[in-house]
């Protein structure tokens, strides 16, 4: 195997860490360049907007910087399985919020 060669695992890894990472990218910019819609939308004041964006990122933070810890104390399977358990409860707690 020559030594230069890089795997299809190793590519298809780095694909799907950009594809994640230009994601969160584009939910962080969509939020902070939509604040006086989304201000209309949810009638609130800028100031709420800001805030709700603030703990989104905080979240992100919070969930990058345990990831490793997180791998190395449970299984994938079991992070994977609870993340989208999480990702689903937050999804339905905010669909049927009352308000923002």
């Amino acid at each position: 195997m020559d030594a230069n060669k890089v795997s299809i695992k190793t590519i298809l890894a780095i694909i799907s860490v950009a594809l994640l990472s230009f994601s969160g990218i584009m939910a962080e910019t969509s939020m902070n360049v939509t604040f006086t819609t989304l201000a209309k939308v949810f009638d609130s004041n800028l100031n709420t907007i800001q805030w709700v964006t603030a703990a989104y990122l905080l979240a992100v933070t919070v969930a990058i910087t345990t990831s490793a810890y997180t791998a190395k104390r449970f299984s994938i399977r079991a992070v994977w399985l609870f993340s989208i358990g999480l990702f689903i409860v937050g999804s339905l707690v905010g669909a049927f919020a009352p308000n923002l």
